[in-house]
């Protein structure tokens, strides 16, 4: 997915990546996210995949994509 929305230049600028294995505050992210996720009800082999793709608006998370997911139509409703 980091190719993909760092080689496009419509998400170029809006896409940031967090690198668990570099990033301990990532990490420490996705550990509560995924307990956030199980909690909700999603499957936990689910909740910890990854990538997950956190599409952030105003400030607040408008939705959470797991997985690979290249579909640019998907992606321009998404940020849009």
């Amino acid at each position: 997915m980091h190719e993909f929305f760092t080689s496009n230049l419509g998400y170029r600028n809006i896409y940031r990546s967090l690198w668990l294995d570099v990033d301990e505050n990532a990490l420490h992210l996705f550990i509560e996210l995924f307990k956030i996720e199980v909690k909700s009800g999603v499957d936990p082999g689910v909740a910890q995949g990854t990538p997950h793709i956190l599409v952030v608006k105003n400030g607040e998370v408008r939705a959470i994509v797991v997985g690979l997911f290249e579909d640019e139509g998907f992606w321009r409703s998404v940020v849009s």
